[in-house]
């Protein structure tokens, strides 16, 4: 009898041996950090700004507030930058191969 994988375990690699496991997870790091890298390049050409809104201010039914735009800081950016080139960099290099 043959045991047979599902389409999810196929599609992913599971079931196929440690290097087409290893392969998987390369990948994964690598599109993560590729996503790392553009979003983090994103931040620092565009910026990103948010909005908060904060009550001052509350009496019974009034309440005193206002609204702030604030923007994300350009080190975080830098960091994420940092952190896919890492991640794409980590993903490239080839594990050394075992001795039997």
């Amino acid at each position: 009898m043959i045991a047979r994988a599902g389409p999810i375990a196929a599609a992913t690699g599971a079931g196929a041996g440690d290097e087409t496991e290893g392969n998987a997870h390369m990948r994964v790091l690598m599109v993560i950090g590729i996503v790392l890298v553009l979003a983090g390049t994103y931040v620092l050409v565009h910026g990103i700004t948010y909005t908060t809104q904060r009550s001052v201010l509350q009496l019974g039914e009034f309440e005193a507030s206002f609204q702030e735009e604030r923007s994300v800081p350009t080190w975080l950016g830098l960091a994420a930058v940092a952190g896919g080139v890492g991640l794409v960099v980590t993903s490239l290099r080839r594990p050394p191969r075992r001795t039997a």
